[in-house]
């Protein structure tokens, strides 16, 4: 059976792992790519309550505001101490520097689906435990390359419960090529291997296997 069709019967167990009602951890994120508003932190977990401050999104900036996640409850991801420090020398397209932007870097909640990582792994659990069924098996792949987090839904020592979608697959050449909207997968899973980083890997060893992790093509 192929990884790709392996993926996609694991897939749809995803839908039986619930959500944690409240999870405390600590791992560095940033603001999810899909926003296109700035993102509003908010000072209790539910919608409509107070917004204590904002985080920038996109722009021309090369690297995102950075931030702790400590935790989930009801759909939201608690975060601290946001900065932007990454961004401090940055320049336009003609060398000019960028201003500062204006970032609240107190503690709050943001929307689960507002918050994004990177993992160097492609196998997703049901729990998390290294010797849980899996979700989805990648087959060396990594999620950070063969998709995206669409959400943070919990949070267990160095696992993360995430919502994704497969986006890319390997063609017959072994090339990684994109998969139609329309045939995309989603799921949940628990996962390790977490890479704060948002500009490149982490090259650490894999939680996949015993073997040292391999930086996929194009690396």
């Amino acid at each position: 059976m192929s990884v790709a069709v392996t993926a996609m019967l694991l897939a749809s167990q995803a839908a039986t792992i619930a959500v944690p009602p409240a999870t405390t951890c600590r791992f560095d994120a940033w603001p999810s790519y899909r926003l296109t508003e700035p993102l509003a932190v908010r000072r209790r977990p539910m919608r409509g309550a107070p917004v204590v401050g904002t985080l920038p999104v996109g722009g021309e900036y090369p690297y995102s505001v950075m931030f702790a996640v400590l935790g989930t409850r009801s759909g939201y991801v608690r975060i601290d101490g946001a900065s932007d420090a990454y961004n401090a020398d940055a320049v336009d397209a003609a060398g000019r520097a960028l201003p500062r932007r204006a970032v609240y870097s107190g503690a709050g909640w943001v929307a689960a689906d507002a918050v994004t990582v990177r993992f160097q792994s492609g196998r997703g659990r049901s729990r998390p435990d290294p010797d849980a069924p899996s979700v989805i098996d990648l087959g060396g792949d990594w999620l950070t390359d063969m998709g995206r987090v669409d959400a943070i839904r919990g949070c267990s020592g160095e696992w993360v419960l995430v919502d994704y979608t497969i986006e890319r697959r390997r063609d017959a050449h072994d090339r990684i090529v994109d998969i139609a909207a329309a045939d995309r997968t989603k799921g949940r899973a628990w996962f390790r291997g977490l890479c704060a980083v948002e500009e490149t890997t982490c090259d650490m060893r894999s939680v996949d296997d015993d073997a040292p992790a391999a930086a996929p093509p194009g690396r």
